[in-house]
Formats: C-alpha cells, sequence, structure tokens
C-alpha cells in the first residue's frame, strides 16, 4: 500500500539519520570515495527520503519489481516455535507462508558478479 510505502521509506530516512553519527558508517563512506567511480560500491549506500524520492510511484514500482524477483521460497529460511502441536504449527506456516513462490530466483548478486573489484589494485 501507499502508507506501507511512506512507512518504510521514514524509516530508511531514521535509519540513515542514525548512520551519519556512527563511526563505522562514516569510516565506511570514507572507504567508498577511494572505490572506482562506477563501481556500485561508490554510491549512495543506506537510502534516505530524496533517494528514495520519498515512496512515489516509480520508487514504490521497482520494489515490487524487487519484490517479484527475490522474494521466493528458496531464498528464504523460517524458524518457528511455539507451544502448539508440530501439525498446528505446520499448517500455520503453510496458511502464511504458503502462497510465496516456489522456484528459483536470480541470485541477489548476479547483476554485481562480473563487476571488477571496487578498488584499483595497483598503487
Amino acid at each position: 500500500s501507499e502508507s506501507g510505502t511512506t512507512r518504510e521509506v521514514d524509516a530508511i530516512d531514521a535509519e540513515h539519520a542514525k548512520n551519519l553519527q556512527s563511526d563505522f558508517w562514516r569510516s565506511d563512506a570514507v572507504l567508498r570515495l577511494r572505490a572506482r567511480p562506477d563501481h556500485p560500491y561508490s554510491r549512495f549506500f543506506t537510502g534516505n527520503r530524496q533517494t528514495l524520492r520519498g515512496g512515489d510511484a516509480d520508487a514504490r514500482a521497482a520494489l515490487f519489481a524487487f519484490h517479484r524477483a527475490f522474494y521466493r521460497a528458496p531464498q528464504m529460511a523460517l524458524a518457528v516455535a511455539g507451544p502448539q502441536s508440530l501439525d498446528a504449527l505446520q499448517r500455520l506456516v503453510q496458511a502464511n507462508f504458503g502462497a510465496l513462490p516456489p522456484g528459483p530466483a536470480p541470485p541477489a548478486s548476479a547483476a554485481y558478479d562480473a563487476l571488477p573489484p571496487p578498488f584499483d589494485t595497483q598503487p
């Protein structure tokens, strides 16, 4: 939903604001400045309201495309614990997760596998 996308953009923006105070995040940002400009590692890393365009229609379309490509049962693991019987837990899992698409999804890194390393190896 649009309100769900807005909430997610708000959460990502808040995480980005928190990261600005993190020494680890700052040192990683400096390291990314040394990466090749044409390598994805050199780009903005966490996202914020501006980079996500406030969750506009294009951002939502990209989110749904990512979801369709990568949210597949073989890409996931699920741990379930509860006081119910094993049969009852299995029914709950099937009812709530059975609609996940089966079959292979492209590896999340497929777009980057052919890239050269992000840093020049020569001095």
